[in-house]
């Protein structure tokens, strides 16, 4: 994946670790990656690995290397360049000047790391943006340290073994909590942290910068105001971004989150072109039909690219690539970000609408919250329904966790969030944990082919969004007002097959509301009612993680095989996607524990 990669080595062996880092970066991207040494020295090797048209900026200072990777908008040259040094110096500092790089995340808008090293030293210091658009990894032990924008990079240079209470929260939630992955020691940099490596001290840790407070709100304004300033704040961040040189793309599926953009960049002027996807099984005609409409109501130009279904092939380049850090049912969507960089150029900049589902909506828990148990066994169920995760007691029988020790650490893990409120908790909760895991993963995924953004993320609109009362989103109350306001004529295209504010909406957001906060009923009474799509046991995909079971000894020793092959039957209530899920975990472990993949091996299969 595209990005930049950190080892140091605290034996001072600058060509071992530039030798360790290569060896490291020779696998996993698309046809036409460079790999490019940025930094040597001090026992440590930045490498860059991506595509020619990758943002990397060069911003270095006397005594100091710094590089900004990624796009920070609307700032000049000259003042970007400035304020990225400072904050490289404000990194440097001992202690580091943590008042002055938080006022700084704060006011900046966009999706970066910084990368600063101090020469004389060698100390290394690696900032993410405010809210953790670009996903880091970091890992450190007695002989060096590994800081890195692909979890293989640091996977591949310690060999780490499996964490086994973060394989189950990954398993029960979609992700580990604290930064925790399925890897032994190897963490994800949360929101607005910095990794600090001294070679000289043979140490390094992770602090957090900024603890941004999800929980205010201003609620002396009425909706009419919010509205009005939200709307501004949106144009103002499609703006900014449309200011990037190249041709600008959407990825246009006709809902909400994508044609408020599509709004947005019309309002700001900005010239882009709709493309809309078709799979066979996950696109509707219908889809194809809003987004069309959608594009012709801004006078955007529009086509639709079909895509080929789910082929181990294409789940096997997802894996190596990103490390098993997405979903494998969504590998199909590289053909189409492949078919788009072949028409545009790796230059194009890509929009998508991720985040307006959590920015505009209302957020709070989908049933009434009592306590921190409560709130546990929501997140349990959350993951179940939304990130198709398997159910906890089963997370905790596969892999042999007490089911006691990893409801405790979910429990654990929310006591550092503020308590005055479940709500607060929950959205806390949502944007520390589950958005960079899981929503940043997808955009970065994305981030192989060209570069993405989103105006959703923008802090300006963002936080602007979350301090409006959670009464006033109910229902999509408040996006639909901000959609008006963009676009009057967007806003009258139906969302599926409701109006928006009709009462066929209003029925359609009850029972979608009922769904996610009673997941274990809703699935059952469709399982009774209408059936769940679910493996055949002769698929090719159940047929596989059976012979994964019998040929790789050493998954054995992550999850127990016999209640594996039980999770993938047909009887167990799980659908396709969730079967998905958990294979996307099992991949990742053989490939990681045994160096193969049966998905190399059973390339044409088709899985989906």
């Amino acid at each position: 994946m595209a990005g930049l990669h950190l080892y140091c080595r605290y034996d001072g062996d600058t060509a071992a670790a530039e030798a360790n880092t290569r060896e490291a970066l020779a696998d996993g991207g698309p046809a036409g990656d460079v790999i490019r040494v940025l930094y040597q020295g001090n026992g440590a090797a930045l490498a860059f690995r991506g595509f020619s048209d990758y943002p990397v900026e060069d911003c270095s200072t006397d005594g100091l290397r710094v590089f900004l990777e990624g796009r920070i908008y609307g700032l000049s040259e000259d003042r970007r360049r400035n304020e990225v040094r400072e904050a490289a110096q404000a990194m440097l500092a001992a202690p580091p000047d943590a008042e002055a790089l938080g006022r700084w995340l704060q006011g900046t808008d966009g999706e970066f790391v910084v990368w600063a090293v101090e020469e004389a030293s060698g100390r290394i210091t690696v900032l993410g943006s405010l809210f953790g658009a670009l996903p880091v990894y970091w890992t450190a032990g007695p002989e060096g340290a590994v800081v890195s924008r692909r979890i293989r990079f640091p996977r591949k240079i310690v060999r780490p073994s499996v964490d086994s209470l973060g394989l189950a929260q990954r398993l029960a939630y979609g992700h580990g909590l604290a930064g925790r992955t399925i890897w032994e020691n190897i963490r994800l940099l949360p929101p607005a942290g910095m990794a600090v490596v001294d070679p000289a001290r043979r140490m390094a840790h992770v602090q957090t910068i900024y603890a941004y407070d999800f929980g205010a709100n201003d609620s002396f304004l009425p909706i009419e105001a919010h509205v009005d300033r939200l709307a501004d704040l949106f144009v103002q961040a499609c703006r900014v971004r449309a200011m990037v040189p190249g041709p600008h793309v959407l990825s246009l599926s006709g809902g909400m989150d994508s044609r408020t953009v599509a709004a947005g960049l019309t309002r700001a002027g900005a010239a882009f072109h709709g493309r809309t996807f078709a799979k066979a099984g996950y696109t509707t005609d219908r889809e194809a039909e809003l987004a069309q409409r959608v594009a012709q109501t801004l006078n955007r130009p529009w086509k639709l690219v079909q895509v080929p279904g789910m082929t181990a092939r294409a789940a096997h380049d997802l894996l190596i690539w990103r490390g098993g850090r997405n979903v494998l049912w969504m590998s199909f969507i590289l053909a189409f970000y492949q078919a788009l960089r072949d028409e545009f150029g790796p230059g194009v900049v890509g929009y998508t609408g991720d985040g307006g589902d959590f920015a505009l909506p209302d957020m709070r828990p989908a049933r009434t919250i009592l306590s921190l148990e409560g709130l546990g066994d929501y997140i349990g169920d959350y993951g179940y329904i939304t990130n198709y995760c398997l159910k906890t007691e089963d997370a905790a029988k596969l892999t042999g966790i007490p089911l006691e020790k990893l409801t405790h650490s979910v429990l654990d893990h929310l006591k550092i969030y503020p308590m005055d409120q479940w709500n607060t908790a929950f959205i806390h909760y949502i944007f520390v944990d589950n958005i960079p895991h899981i929503y940043h993963e997808g955009l970065d995924r994305n981030r192989m082919f060209f570069w993405h953004t989103s105006p959703f993320f923008a802090p300006a609109f963002l936080g602007a969004a979350l301090r409006v009362p959670w009464p006033m989103k109910a229902g999509y109350r408040l996006y639909q007002k901000v959609l008006e306001r963009l676009s009057p004529e967007a806003a009258r295209i139906e969302y599926g097959n409701h109006p928006l504010g009709s009462l066929s909406f209003r029925w359609h957001y009850f029972q979608y509301r009922l769904k996610k906060g009673h997941p274990r009923l809703a699935k059952w009474l469709k399982h009774r009612i209408k059936g769940e799509d679910v493996y055949d046991e002769n698929s090719d995909l159940v047929r596989i993680v059976r012979h994964q079971i019998q040929s790789r000894p050493s998954l054995a020793g992550a999850m127990d095989a016999g209640y594996l092959k039980k999770l993938i039957h047909p009887s167990s209530m799980y659908n396709k996607f969730n079967v998905l899920s958990l294979f996307t975990v099992v991949a990742d472990l053989e490939e990681g524990l045994s160096g193969h993949s049966m998905l190399e091996e059973e390339a044409d299969a088709v899985l989906l």
